[in-house]
């Protein structure tokens, strides 16, 4: 390399950390832009302290009351276990109609409404695609069988 250029690299190398000096380094994950401070909030003056003879008030009491909601429902219901519940195959014709989660041999998961169900098999409407489709599934296929209600 001639003298000429190695004196020019030289001093483009020797003026680069100046020209950075003040940056922080390029970091993806935070902003350029620095972020607004929150105002602090203004403290609450305390209460003024009562008279030397004078006794403070008492606190109230918080008063719980229940909902509508929770008051109608009860909190635990033995005969009617929530979320879903695992069924034998043949007692499947009293839940046509039904949201039901079948599970298969194969290890799939199928989640449809029971459609038709007799001794051989039964079908599903699945609509989890975003269009229905009914799932034809093997008696012999089936691992277990939940109800959701």
């Amino acid at each position: 390399m001639s003298r000429p250029i190695r004196l020019l690299c030289l001093m483009a190398l020797a003026g680069l950390p100046a020209a950075h000096a003040g940056k922080p380094p390029f970091d993806p994950l935070t902003s350029p832009v620095p972020a607004a401070k929150p105002e602090p909030k203004p403290v609450a003056a305390a209460p003024a302290a009562p008279a030397a003879g004078a006794k403070p008030a008492p606190a109230p009491t918080p008063v719980a009351t229940p909902t509508a909601a929770a008051a109608a429902k009860p909190a635990f219901d033995p005969l009617h276990p929530a979320g879903p519940r695992v069924i034998a195959f043949d007692e499947l014709e009293h839940y046509v109609g039904k949201s039901v989660v079948i599970r298969t041999s194969m290890r799939t998961t199928r989640k449809g409404t029971l459609k038709r169900f007799n001794r051989a098999g039964l079908v599903i409407e699945d609509v989890s695609r975003g269009f229905s489709m009914d799932i034809d599934i093997p008696r012999s296929t089936v691992a277990e069988v939940q109800v959701r209600d």
